[in-house]
């Protein structure tokens, strides 16, 4: 019976990971159906930081619905929080392909309190590579770009910190789990970034432009 009751919070967690993955591509395939859309009944196309943060809010919602998507006295209720980011990407002649720019995006304590970082550098704890003038295949494995096209690459995972914003508790039981731990990559601040889904897509024209959203 004890081998029993293990194998059974082992298959349960199994799902459970299972379905949060899911959940995390789903939110980036949602964020990408938004993006391609919230503007076109506007005269100007172009998506700005407000948008970014609504689509954030939006997006979210089938992992953390209602408020929990948002700070309460500093912490996070669900024990983890959201990260959306998004890489330009411009095709260049020769088969290269170049960066433009990325953005890192968290919500706080509501859509209009947004922790919004945009930079043209490198982050070491995501699999996609800032680079300039390379094969697109160097940016991210399957990425494929023409000459004067762009692609938005779009990264989810959720991120917590035990160490610091939530003290005390497990990656694990933050994640609902029993017996397994959540795999992640760990930052050199203790942060551990979980459940990462990337999607790239092709922007309609007038959403972006080689200058980040303001």
């Amino acid at each position: 019976m004890p081998i029993l009751i293990i194998l059974l919070f082992y298959i349960n967690d199994l799902v459970k990971l299972k379905r949060l993955h899911s959940q995390t591509e789903f939110v980036a395939q949602q964020t990408i159906n938004m993006l391609q859309n919230i503007t076109q009944k506007r005269e100007n196309k172009e998506i700005k930081k407000k948008d970014l943060a609504n689509i954030h809010a939006l997006s979210w919602q089938t992992i953390y619905p209602g408020k929990t998507l948002f700070q309460k006295d500093s912490v996070y209720p669900a024990g983890h929080n959201s990260i959306t980011s998004m890489y330009y990407v411009k095709g260049l002649s020769d088969g290269k392909a170049s960066c433009c720019w990325r953005t890192w995006i968290e919500l706080k304590t509501s859509p209009n309190d947004m922790s919004y970082t945009c930079v043209a550098n490198n982050d070491t704890n995501s699999p996609i590579n800032f680079q300039t003038n390379t094969d697109p295949s160097n940016i991210y494995p399957t990425l494929k770009i023409n000459q004067g096209e762009v692609k938005i690459i779009v990264e989810t995972l959720i991120q917590r910190n035990k160490t610091t914003t939530y003290k005390g508790i497990s990656d694990k039981e933050a994640m609902g789990l029993r017996l397994a731990n959540p795999v992640g990559v760990t930052t050199s601040k203790g942060w551990i970034h979980m459940f990462r889904s990337i999607i790239i897509f092709t922007p309609r024209p007038g959403l972006f432009s080689e200058t980040a959203p303001s």
